[in-house]
């Protein structure tokens, strides 16, 4: 069944706090007013043809012995604290598909705050695809999506950037603003102040890498550390596939 927990519009008190193995066909915490935490080894999951949606003034996902499992999360978080995120995205493994693993496809917002994704402790994100829209961000763990750039053709639009970095306040434009239908992107990350990739002061190998099949990167000021890796290369066409493939 659905499951739901929470208070839409009088939890300003509450701390929604998750210390436990709750699964539904959806999982949906809200409390757009208080804050939600997953912690310790809990897990929230929902079935392959659910999903999972959080949306709190204020979320706390820095446990990264805590697992979010399902296909599609959508997180929304309103207020102006800093979203900390080391838990575990894996997807799910699906039986009636011979135990097939199904990939995440994380949408996160977060138009007032800062996130900060991964650390040295968290494992790296591994996803079908992941989209964040933040006024900061500071991405600190590796990253991979299985997206392809096979069916990406020249785009329509022109400047993606200056359409989406001032959609960032209005939470039903964002995709609508990097929408194209000759250009899709499994990696989105956009700020409407400053982004920050890497870490400073670590050997390369332990350095921030981001593997996409198409990336869209957008923010007013970016620092990039030294030795970090986007890359988005190897993510075309296989053998007689794309256009002209005989």
């Amino acid at each position: 069944e659905d499951l739901y927990v929470g208070n839409e519009s009088n939890c300003s008190e509450v701390h929604l706090s998750i210390d436990a193995r709750i699964h539904g066909v959806t999982v949906n915490l809200s409390c757009p007013t208080g804050t939600v935490s997953i912690m310790g080894d809990s897990t929230v999951s929902a079935n392959a043809s659910g999903g999972v949606t959080i949306k709190a003034s204020k979320l706390d996902l820095r446990d990264p012995n805590s697992f979010i499992k399902a296909t599609v999360v959508d997180i929304v978080v309103l207020g102006k604290e800093d979203t900390v995120v080391n838990c575990g995205i894996p997807g799910i493994i699906v039986p009636a598909w011979q135990e097939q693993l199904q990939l995440c496809a994380l949408t996160l917002s977060a138009p007032n705050g800062t996130v900060i994704l991964g650390d040295a402790d968290s494992s790296p994100f591994y996803m079908k695809r992941l989209w964040i829209f933040a006024g900061s961000l500071a991405i600190r763990g590796r990253i991979r999506t299985i997206g392809s750039s096979c069916d990406n053709k020249r785009a329509e639009k022109s400047d993606v950037c200056r359409r989406v970095v001032p959609a960032l306040g209005q939470l039903d434009s964002w995709s609508s603003a990097f929408a194209d239908e000759n250009v899709t992107f499994d990696f989105v990350a956009t700020t409407s102040d400053k982004l920050t990739l890497g870490r400073e002061n670590i050997a390369a190998e332990d350095q921030v890498h981001v593997f996409a099949g198409s990336m869209l990167i957008c923010s007013r000021h970016a620092v990039i550390q030294d030795n970090v890796i986007l890359d988005a290369s190897g993510r075309g066409c296989a053998v007689g596939s794309g256009q002209g493939a005989g």
